[in-house]
């Protein structure tokens, strides 16, 4: 069959149903049963989209004295509402996928121009952010997932006499609230400039006196465990914990445990949409679950479900996983460890109907909070100032990486997956061939 014979405009008209398929096999011996699911294909691009040409989005100035230096980013989606977006590009390779996973400059770990707050704003770079209201966040563009990585704040305008200015500092995962300052929910482990306390849970501790301030750098050191065994543990709790039946039918039908057969894989169920002028891959974002929720709020609201407490809900933490801090050379120590696990299926998809799926994206992201002019630098390296002599020496051996070498990880994850849903678009084209 001629793809280029269905092809329509990218207007979002309705398309042919695509299929996706999970092969299930209960013995070596018999024969394996396809279950087909229907989904969208992609609506085919134009010629035009092919010959537009990659370049930076363009910046709006922001009126703001302060903040001369400063922009806002448009024609792009932002984050939100249960949805995320990422650039894509026509790919006249892929028959089917029709597109591939693409990504605009600056080709670096940085802050992410989508999974930002819309009141914050960048310089040229994508490296420094500041707003001119209450607490706003940002998230790098990269995460870590497993190993020891290692990056960098530089702190532009915080915690000054004569300044409203803060910012805090620390990790979080894609559900942690961007309106919001890192450290403020159970997805998030954030630094105070004012009194150096550790945060989580918007619950403060004392950390490390005196805080940070203009000038400062603080280093960051995340440590997880492999991926194999965030696995396991992942397993681990399904069997102990299996989903609860909501529908009675389901409920009078004896089942097993289902076990995370997918967790090997990654799964992206996206499609590209068109966005001022622009094309975007839309997929489902990772949203905040009721019982995460209940920790950093445990009344009840009057209208809201009751959460069931009679235990007290305890994420489960992934051994051997921290997050230690480093001062201007100094190391300050750890101020966090056993980090919540973010795998499935302590990290789930609203929107879909099997919610215990990795896309890829999910892990510990560089988070940054900024308020009142607040300025702070993301420095993913690979040349550092706040490192001590025994972190350098790590560096060095590469026990311990720069956050700059997971830009290229990730470049190279999606080249591989998008080749891994182009065979089997191909698949399923053929299968609704035979249909």
């Amino acid at each position: 069959m001629d793809p280029t014979s269905q092809k329509r405009p990218l207007d979002g008209s309705p398309s042919k149903p695509h299929y996706s398929t999970r092969t299930v096999t209960n013995s070596i011996h018999k024969k394996p049963q396809v279950l087909v699911q229907p989904r969208l294909k992609p609506v085919p691009w134009t010629l035009a989209d092919a010959q537009t040409a990659v370049k930076p989005l363009p910046l709006r100035a922001v009126d703001d004295a302060e903040a001369a230096d400063y922009f806002l980013t448009e024609d792009h989606p932002f984050n939100r509402r249960g949805f995320k977006y990422k650039p894509c590009r026509p790919n006249p390779q892929l028959e089917s996928s029709l597109y591939s996973t693409s990504d605009l400059p600056p080709y670096a770990a940085r802050v992410s121009y989508f999974d930002r707050s819309q009141a914050v704003t960048t310089d040229v770079s994508l490296s420094r952010v500041t707003t001119a209201q209450g607490w706003r966040s940002a998230r790098a563009n990269v995460c870590v997932r497993e190993g020891a990585w290692y990056f960098e704040y530089k702190i532009g305008q915080a915690n000054e006499k004569l300044c409203k200015a803060h910012v805090r500092i620390g990790i979080g995962r894609k559900e942690a609230s961007l309106d919001a300052p890192v450290g403020f929910d159970g997805y998030s482990y954030g630094l105070r400039d004012a009194t150096g306390q550790k945060v989580h849970l918007s619950r403060p501790s004392e950390f490390m006196k005196p805080g940070f301030k203009t000038g400062d750098v603080i280093g960051i050191l995340v440590e997880l465990p492999s991926l194999d065994t965030q696995r396991e543990i992942g397993n681990a709790f399904l069997k102990a914990n299996p989903p609860q039946q909501t529908s009675k039918r389901a409920r009078t039908k004896a089942t097993a445990p289902p076990p995370l057969t997918l967790e090997l894989n990654i799964v992206r169920d996206q499609i590209p949409i068109r966005y001022k002028s622009n094309i975007f891959y839309e997929q489902y974002e990772y949203t905040a679950t009721q019982q995460m929720n209940h920790l950093l709020n445990p009344v009840t609201v009057f209208g809201e479900k009751a959460v069931p407490d009679t235990e007290k809900y305890q994420p489960t933490a992934l051994p051997r996983s921290a997050m230690t801090v480093y001062r201007n050379g100094t190391r300050v120590g750890q101020a966090f460890e056993s980090l919540y696990a973010f795998l499935p299926p302590f990290s789930q998809q609203n929107g879909q109907k099997d919610k215990l799926v990795d896309d890829g994206s999910l892990g510990y992201y560089p988070m940054m909070s900024v308020f009142k002019n607040g300025v702070v630098e993301l420095n993913p390296g690979p040349e550092f100032s706040a490192a001590d002599d025994e972190l350098r020496a790590r560096l060095a051996n590469k026990e311990v990486r720069p956050l700059c070498a997971r830009y290229v990880e990730t470049v190279c994850d999606s080249v591989l997956w998008d080749l891994v849903d182009e065979v089997e678009s191909q698949y399923l084209d053929v299968l609704e061939e035979q249909r």
